[in-house]
């Protein structure tokens, strides 16, 4: 920013730009992302503020991600205030994805397996770790003791 701003308008501007900067980079063309974390400066003595957006289904254009963007942020601006004018802005896309576009499958368990695997990416873009997402299996099935006869093993579609 040419100054330090609370703007709204200039924050969003700034933004567009800089998603329009990054979705132009030729390593992220054609690639989708889930995560988008904004940082700024706010005065010399204050810590920078930070925000960390994922999205909810991968995004692989500037239009899209604006879009998610700028109501998530006009969301947390209604809500919360800023600690201070923003005197510069950076942006960070994490989490991609090698995928081009989304293809059906003509089989439902297959497409209920890749929904599960997808809704599996989309936790953990969200938590930052692998979700602590389990499934029963059964070990000893014929066993006396109900304990050992099932146990839980984390899920992995």
């Amino acid at each position: 920013f040419p100054s330090p701003t609370v703007a709204r308008d200039a924050i969003m501007m700034a933004l567009e730009t800089l998603l329009g900067r990054a979705f132009a980079r030729p390593e992220i063309r054609g690639r989708y992302v889930r995560t988008a974390t904004i940082e700024s400066q706010i005065g010399p003595r204050k810590p920078p503020w930070s925000r960390r957006f994922p999205f909810k289904d991968a995004v692989g254009s500037k239009e899209k991600a604006l879009w998610v963007l700028k109501s998530r942020l006009n969301t947390l601006l209604d809500t919360t205030s800023l600690p201070g004018p923003l005197e510069d802005m950076k942006l960070t896309l994490a989490g991609f994805t090698g995928e081009t576009g989304i293809q059906a499958s003509l089989f439902s368990d297959v497409r209920r397996r890749e929904q599960l695997r997808e809704m599996m990416h989309q936790l953990e873009a969200l938590l930052g770790c692998k979700p602590p997402i389990y499934q029963v299996k059964d070990v000893e099935p014929w066993s006396r003791i109900p304990e050992r006869r099932q146990v839980l093993v984390q899920f992995e579609p």
